[in-house]
């Protein structure tokens, strides 16, 4: 029998939550047990992992697991902390498997197999994966509410007293503390549904040009009397999530403009792994690198401390690395890295031009 493609076959004919993904090097195998899973799952078969999806599963045998190995690595580890489990088939000793297998499995069946065996397998496994993303939707509930309680609460009672103040004596100094206030309270908001809106699918990612969609965000961007300057010759191109790319360009924009008095010089450059955002202005101090990006945390005291939260968290969705250094000039310098640049075809040039 021919080799499949790595096209998938959507087996499946019902309207079930749960993907099940196979990749098979025994083709036979493969289609066997697709037949045995399309009643209860969603089943998906290849002969390589597809980078544009996402399953709830992995079931992989020996030649499949060697084939897919690295992809499958990548997959679990731009997921976390959703687990995406894989069960490895085998008719190996479990206790002869390559240690190194268990980086990427996380449960071993052995052949002759029944499906009264295969079935509690594989709803164990997929028990772990929504286990996982109740997790990672009950941490990110948590991180809002403690925002909301905490955070909201001071500029809420600013504005309130200064507007009991304001109706005493009809002072305009206590309402232009209360719109600073009310202000604030939007910027937290409007974070915190960023946050929670954060949802980057592989599917959703296409091919961008960095400096295009950079221009195109400080164009939309409240920048005053700042400056940007493309330091990018020619096309540069990464596949990524376009909102969320702005996103994060929006949020070191901003963190350039709040964090410094004076009007400032903004540049993006490549580097030879990614691209950084610069500025000339007072930089971040060396004590306060390591916690920049957590949530909550600002060297400003009217800070939301969630913009650079949200740039770690984009870079994160894209198997990225983000830090921050000075630079050239004395001020902050994020370095976006592991990025990987691509020829953009000759229709994706078209749509995707200079600004």
């Amino acid at each position: 029998m021919p080799k499949q493609s790595g096209t998938p076959v959507e087996v499946n004919q019902f309207d079930v939550d749960e993907e099940v993904f196979l990749c098979f090097g025994h083709e036979n195998n493969r289609q066997m047990l697709a037949r045995e899973l399309q009643s209860d799952y969603h089943v998906t078969t290849a002969d390589s992992i597809l980078s544009e999806s996402e399953f709830a599963l992995y079931i992989v045998d020996e030649p499949g697991l060697e084939q897919c190995y690295e992809e499958l690595q990548a997959v679990r580890t731009a997921s976390e902390p959703i687990i995406r489990p894989c069960l490895l088939v085998t008719s190996s000793d479990v206790k002869r498997i390559d240690p190194s297998v268990w980086e990427v499995v996380d449960d071993v069946i052995t052949t002759p197999i029944s499906m009264a065996e295969l079935r509690p397998r594989i709803e164990s496994l997929l028990r772990l994966y929504r286990l996982s993303v109740d997790y990672g939707e009950r941490r990110q509930l948590e991180q809002v509410a403690s925002i909301l309680s905490h955070d909201l609460r001071n500029p809420l009672s600013v504005a309130q007293g200064n507007l009991e103040l304001a109706r005493e004596d009809g002072d305009d100094e206590y309402f232009e503390r209360t719109a600073r206030a009310l202000e604030r309270i939007e910027d937290l908001l409007g974070d915190v549904l960023t946050l929670v809106r954060q949802d980057y699918s592989a599917s959703d990612f296409e091919l961008v040009s960095v400096d295009t969609l950079a221009r195109e965000t400080w164009d939309e961007f409240d920048s005053g009397e700042s400056k940007l300057v493309v330091e990018i010759d020619g096309q540069c191109s990464i596949r990524a999530n376009r909102s969320a790319l702005m996103e994060l360009f929006t949020n070191l924009f901003r963190n350039a403009k709040d964090h410094n008095e004076r009007p400032v010089t903004v540049t993006i450059g490549v580097l030879a792994d990614g691209f950084y955002v610069a500025d000339d202005g007072n930089g971040i101090p060396e004590a306060k690198r390591e916690r920049i990006f957590e949530s909550g945390f600002s060297t400003q005291s009217d800070g939301t401390g969630l913009g650079l939260s949200i740039v770690e968290q984009v870079t994160d969705a894209h198997d990225w690395t983000v830090s921050v250094t000075e630079s050239d000039t004395g001020g902050a310098r994020f370095e976006v890295t592991d990025v990987l640049f691509e020829q953009p075809d000759s229709e994706s040039a078209g749509t995707d031009g200079g600004s």
